[in-house]
């Protein structure tokens, strides 16, 4: 089926409305808008270069291209640098919402900057349709949203015009035919999905979501100087893990010698400006981060406010070779590995065809990550820069699916531990949680179901370059798990969750053969 790397999508939407000048709030802008007839019209092309990276990537991004016609402003001016981005979280809410963001310049050469949001929240009511048709526009003086405000109001997509809407989906790049409709279908599959996790989440007792997690340790230098590393930075979708709604997306790094005075550093929010990219081998960041040096254990709520933390920021550039392994699946065993390879391949086609369509489960897909190579910035008053050494540093990754239900509510314990020579092993735990103890009955069948699934849903994966070994954990009669050697050398505290605490943590441990590492 391929990955849809050189494969792209196109297609063309309408929106009009009213800008009433000088107002901040869209709603009263439009009204102000409609009496002064200060019309916008914006006749615009979403572009996907890569349909991958589009349906992997959190920011679902794509080139916003078009004209806007503004009766106060000007006729035909093209949009310049245009993203769209399709079912993004709100960073402060967390809600889902599809934003427009493009310059554009008036005939007299002055500049504007557009911004437009579509809210998708499940209010009382049938919603979707207003929701999925109306973009909340500001409209700024410059070339930013830092700049005066010009004008704000509300764009309208015409239903009627909705079969133009939809033949206008085009595919793009060299694809055959078969090609071309799965790619069509992958896209229509991902929108269905995102609506239905966005509108249904209230009376649907199965949750999708799915996240990618990047593990690396090594060695990096600066003018001459050496010192090791540990990086963890992760995207998680909406609903991970518990299919509450929310979402986090993380940086966390430890530089210098984890038993001699180590520097710590930490971002965790529902946004970044990120990528976690396992098959293509890429993970970048750039935007702030909070030195924790002097105490390690933050909270997500700490910093989001962000008052009590020293900031700074990080630029994060590094490439490597990933090479996957077979997945393990949780918390349904599968003891044939021909029919793990053979899931594989049916989950790459279902989730390349059918993203919205993922196998029940907690579906692991391990990688191990060598020939890493690029940059740490940081900059907390002067810039530093670190380069990564190829030769002394590895990894591990995961490019995962959940498909769960809500109820009860599963617990998940992940430790993934770097081991020299390359190597990494990572022990599974699956339990429920009990978070509903006041209600005796419930509470009772939540520790039993937790005690059954630990049974048969926890497992030790050995992951080396040539191969990976799978165990279970509950067949041993003593099982080799780690040891947790002193506290945590970073503890990163998701508390905006409403089902539970969220934690990632940087440990130390003793490797059941004994090897000392980080984890």
């Amino acid at each position: 089926m391929g990955s849809y790397e050189n494969i792209g999508l196109t297609l063309d939407e309408s929106l009009t409305g009213w800008i009433g000048i000088g107002e901040t709030d869209p709603v009263e802008g439009r009204v102000q808008g409609e009496k002064q007839d200060t019309r916008l019209t914006m006749r615009s092309r979403l572009t996907v270069d890569s349909l991958r990276l589009f349906l992997d990537q959190s920011g679902h991004a794509a080139r916003l291209e078009g004209t806007l016609d503004f009766s106060t402003v000007g006729q035909a001016m093209p949009m310049d640098d245009g993203v769209f981005n399709v079912f993004v979280v709100d960073p402060r809410t967390g809600a889902r919402q599809m934003v427009y963001e493009a310059r554009f310049a008036g005939p007299d050469g002055k500049h504007y900057f557009l911004r437009g949001v579509k809210h998708l929240t499940d209010d009382p009511g049938l919603d979707v349709v207003e929701d999925m048709t109306t973009l909340f526009t500001t409209i700024y003086e410059g070339d930013d949203d830092q700049g005066t405000v010009f004008g704000a109001g509300q764009l309208f997509f015409r239903l009627s015009t909705t079969p133009a809407f939809l033949l206008s989906l085009k595919v793009t790049g060299d694809a055959h035919f078969g090609q071309v409709f799965a790619a069509k279908m992958a896209f229509l599959s991902f929108a269905f999905g995102q609506t239905r996790d966005t509108y249904l989440a209230d009376i649907n007792p199965v949750y999708d979501a799915s996240y990618q997690n990047v593990v690396l340790q090594g060695e990096v230098t600066e003018a001459g100087e050496r010192e090791p590393f540990f990086l963890v930075s992760g995207i998680h979708t909406p609903d991970f893990p518990w299919g509450d709604g929310e979402t986090f997306c993380d940086v966390l790094l430890v530089l210098g010698d984890p038993d001699d005075a180590p520097r710590r550093y930490a971002i965790s929010a529902r946004r970044l400006t990120q990528t976690v990219d396992v098959l293509g081998g890429l993970l970048s960041y750039d935007g702030p981060i909070f030195d924790l040096t002097s105490r390690p254990v933050v909270s997500f709520s700490e910093m989001e406010a962000g008052t009590s933390l020293v900031a700074g920021r990080a630029k994060i550039d590094l490439r490597f070779q990933a090479e996957v392994h077979p997945l393990a699946p949780f918390p349904f065993r599968i003891n044939s590995s021909a029919l793990d390879r053979l899931s594989y391949r049916v989950r790459e086609v279902l989730r390349r065809t059918l993203p919205s369509a993922k196998q029940f489960g907690f579906e692991i897909v391990p990688h191990s990550l060598s020939g890493v190579s690029g940059t740490i910035e940081l900059a907390f008053g002067t810039p530093r820069c670190w380069t990564v050494d190829t030769s002394k540093t590895h990894g591990e990754a995961e490019d995962s699916t959940i498909r769960n239900v809500r109820e009860p509510t599963l617990l998940y314990g992940y430790i993934c531990a770097l081991r020299p020579g390359g190597t990494a092993r990572v022990q599974f735990h699956t339990s429920t949680l009990r978070n509903e103890r006041e209600y005796w009955g419930k509470d009772r069948l939540d520790a039993f179901f937790g005690a059954v699934v630990s049974r048969f849903a926890s497992k030790d994966l050995d992951i080396r370059p040539d191969g990976m070994t799978v165990k279970d954990l509950a067949e041993a009669e003593k099982p080799a798990l780690f040891q947790h050697i002193g506290p945590p050398l970073l503890d990163v505290r998701n508390d905006h969750f409403p089902t539970a605490v969220f934690q990632r943590r940087v440990i130390r441990v003793e490797d059941p053969s004994g090897d000392k590492c980080l984890a």
